[in-house]
């Protein structure tokens, strides 16, 4: 078995799909010598049986006993994977493997760490406004924070270094931020990140498990890393809006001939715990 690449394909519920898009992926990992780790994530429906059936060497089948998440699986998969670089497809049949070819290509010839899949434009009007806003949202925050040279951040299908992921995956998220903060990470630590442009086909069957409360996750989650790494990026911003606003409330206090207010006085003390702490 080729050591190169190990597709690796988070399941949670797919039993629908699994038929018409397991086969193919099966199939296309034999023909390139790839390894391929599906990981099903405690799912309630048969899709633990019917993953069963294509378990053999090259293809490792993985068991969460209860659903512990899109990140969980896809660690699960790198720490089972065995080989140079790993891919995360999604197990709806929207990726393509022959794009998976394109990634690792690009890969090896730029010496890249990460190689994103970039989604064409017209594929975000499958997903609805709703969830359009939100990554709008989360891409506008993301870079806020840093600059990113990718447009595509919240693509499924990223081709990386498994040793670089080992040693980020213990401050990575279990949920579906995953997809985000472990780009930010490989960012941050100036690894060479390239996208990629892919093709995206519609999803088999079922509905996506992307919800309000996976945005909320994936804010929080960025908004933890970057407390973590870069502090005086939110910290900074923090202490000079209460300062603004405490040295407002003083001024008109002055003008006024009022005495110092508590109010002003709380505003100002923030300001200053924003930046010694």
């Amino acid at each position: 078995m080729n050591k190169k690449l190990t597709v690796i394909v988070p399941c949670y519920n797919e039993a629908d799909n699994i038929p018409a898009v397991f086969p193919e992926i099966v199939k296309k990992c034999e023909e390139r010598d790839w390894q391929l780790v599906i990981v099903d994530d405690g799912s309630r429906d048969n899709s633990a049986q019917l993953l069963s059936d294509f378990a053999s060497e090259r293809v490792k089948v993985v068991r969460h006993k209860l659903n512990r998440g899109y990140g969980a699986a896809i660690k699960t998969g790198i720490l089972t994977a065995v080989s140079d670089y790993i891919v995360t497809i999604d197990a709806d049949g929207q990726h393509n493997l022959d794009d998976v070819e394109h990634l690792l290509d690009r890969a090896i010839e730029a010496n890249a760490d990460m190689v994103v899949g970039g989604r064409p434009t017209d594929s975000y009007n499958h997903s609805g406004w709703y969830r359009n806003f939100g990554k709008f949202m989360i891409r506008s925050l993301i870079r806020m924070i840093m600059s990113v040279p990718v447009r595509d951040q919240n693509s499924g299908m990223k081709l990386y270094r498994r040793d670089l992921a080992l040693e980020n995956l213990p401050i990575c998220p279990d949920n579906m931020a995953y997809s985000d903060i472990i780009l930010l990470l490989f960012v941050d630590s100036r690894h060479l990140v390239l996208e990629e442009p892919i093709r995206i086909n519609r999803r088999r069957s079922g509905v996506s498990t992307i919800s309000t409360r996976t945005a909320f996750d994936t804010v929080s989650e960025i908004f933890y890393l970057v407390v973590m790494f870069h502090p005086m990026k939110i910290f900074i911003p923090l202490a000079l809006f209460f300062f603004v606003t405490g040295g407002a409330w003083v001024i008109r206090g002055l003008f006024f001939g009022l005495q110092l207010s508590n109010g002003a006085s709380f505003l100002l003390m923030t300001g200053i715990n924003c930046v010694l702490l």
